[in-house]
This record gives C-alpha cells, sequence and structure tokens, in this order.
C-alpha cells in the first residue's frame, strides 16, 4: 500500500478488522471492513481492498450475512451516483451467494443478472486501484474477476438442478 496521508489515515481499521479475523471473530471482522469501507472511499488505496475483506467473510461462509449485511451489498449493487463497477459487481456476486446458500435461487439469478448489466467506461477501466491481497492492479481487471465469477455461477446454476449439483458436497442441501 503507497504511504499516502489517506492511507494511513485508516491504516488503525485496517489492523484491527485483520485482528479480529485471525482471532476468530468473523462477525467483528466483517463489521471492522464494512466500517473501513463506507468511512474510507476513494480517499483509501484499499477501498475495493476492504470491500474485498467483508464480502470474502459471506463468500468463504465464516459468517452468515445479516439483514443489514444484504441490505448494505444491495445498495452497493443498485447505486449508479459513485460506487466503481467493480464493487458493484463484487457486491452482486456475494449477493448472489449468500441468496443461493439461503435457498432461494430466484433472487441469486437476479443479482448474477444484475452483475452481468454492469458496464465500464475506458477511463474506468484503466483506473488504478488496490486489489485483494493488496495487489496493485486496474478498475478493469477487479471487474473482469467478479464478472467471470457471476458467469461461471450463472452457468452453473442454470444447468443445475439442486444445491448439490452446484456446490459440490459443500454448501446447502
Amino acid at each position: 500500500m503507497r504511504r499516502t496521508p489517506g492511507n494511513m489515515r485508516f491504516a488503525n481499521q485496517v489492523n484491527e478488522a485483520a485482528r479480529l479475523a485471525q482471532a476468530g471473530n468473523w462477525r467483528g471482522s466483517a463489521n471492522a471492513y464494512r466500517k473501513l469501507y463506507q468511512d474510507s472511499g476513494k480517499k483509501f488505496d484499499g477501498w475495493f481492498w476492504s470491500l474485498s475483506g467483508y464480502t470474502s467473510i459471506f463468500r468463504e461462509e465464516q459468517a452468515t450475512a445479516h439483514a443489514e449485511d444484504i441490505g448494505f451489498l444491495d445498495g452497493l449493487l443498485k447505486d449508479r451516483q459513485g460506487t466503481p463497477a467493480s464493487h458493484r459487481a463484487l457486491a452482486g456476486h456475494t449477493l448472489g451467494l449468500v441468496y443461493w446458500m439461503a435457498g432461494d435461487r430466484e433472487k441469486c439469478v437476479k443479482c448474477y443478472e444484475s452483475v452481468l448489466k454492469l458496464a465500464l467506461t475506458d477511463s474506468e477501466r484503466g483506473q488504478y486501484a488496490m486489489g485483494p491481497m493488496y495487489n496493485a492492479t486496474t478498475e478493469g481487471a477487479l471487474f473482469d474477476m467478479s464478472v467471470s465469477v457471476v458467469r461461471d455461477n450463472l452457468d452453473k446454476l442454470i444447468k443445475s438442478k439442486d444445491t448439490r449439483e452446484f456446490f459440490g458436497n459443500c454448501g446447502p442441501a
């Protein structure tokens, strides 16, 4: 992470979210990552990274998404007023999985279809971003990563008859 005043301002929040995860307090870590995301915005190179930390807790089933998590992710997915498309795609990818794991196939498909309708301008595609694990990348690469997973998941979802076919031996029965 670049040593800028904006980045250093959020260092304590980064450390707290990581500490909670390492201690196995996944709900606390999710809350800390979400607060970091909400507090930091574009002032922090790790803005996407903080969202990735937050959403990974639900995608990896470390904690169950609560109603406020679902509302937050849904709000990001639907926000057209400044949330980068890469963030919206990750929120939709995660929200789709949350719905799938809850047994709501229809809402899962709707989330995934919403992600596939998103687009980036050439200018947005080339913007600097920090991805998962502090990797310097572009908004376009982050967007493409989420969209690729959503396409794969939606394809599997459409071809499968039940959750075991989609998740294999893990996930809901």
